[in-house]
């Protein structure tokens, strides 16, 4: 299965909508959390596949923004004081439920107990998110982009069997992506593999 598919299938699950067959009256509210994208990317025709794929699985169950779905999108446009400061206005906005995505995720679990939170995140485990992924905390479910950050060591060197001739190779990414296991799995490959 795709990565996208599954970020569509947990957001659909986590959330906890009713079955497309069991619809009530009431607009469900879904709050899009991801401080380090546009909030114009967060649509269902934007030029982001897992966006496109997430409003697609909501619209084929029967959730469909304007009408039984509202969408509040928290960006980088709102992202102006803190991540703490911008997750707490989400949870002031009182929606269904939760989708957060990447940098922030740590700010959404602190912010909330009791709005469920479907979590897109690169390390659960090794950023303190959950304890379990086969059983997460509390009000949180999601997808996890690495199960294992072992795993950039072996993207590590399929760059360096892709690209023998290369000596040095740089992270670029989010800030906060850069610390605990992730960074370390990357440094070893990289010292392992004798890059600068």
């Amino acid at each position: 299965m795709r990565r996208r598919e599954i970020l569509a299938g947990a957001a659909v699950f986590g959330v906890g909508f009713p079955a497309a067959a069991q619809l009530s009256s009431k607009v469900q509210r879904l709050a899009v959390f991801s401080p380090s994208q546009p909030s114009a990317d967060m649509r269902d025709n934007s030029s982001n596949p897992y966006y496109r794929a997430i409003f697609a699985e909501l619209r084929r169950l029967g959730h469909v923004e304007g009408k039984s779905l509202a969408v509040e999108r928290f960006g980088t446009e709102q992202n102006v004081t803190s991540l703490d400061a911008l997750a707490m206005e989400v949870v002031r906005s009182s929606p269904d439920v939760v989708l957060s995505i990447g940098a922030g995720s740590l700010q959404m679990k602190a912010a909330t107990t009791t709005i469920p939170l479907v979590i897109w995140d690169y390390d659960p485990l090794g950023r303190g998110l959950t304890k379990s992924l086969a059983r997460p905390d509390g009000n949180i479910t999601g997808v996890a982009g690495d199960i294992d950050p072992s795993i950039w060591g072996k993207r590590v060197q399929l760059l360096r069997e892709a690209v023998p001739a290369m000596v040095k190779l740089a992270f670029l990414g989010p800030r906060a992506g850069w610390f605990g296991t992730l960074s370390s799995a990357i440094q070893s490959a990289c010292e392992a593999l004798h890059f600068l």
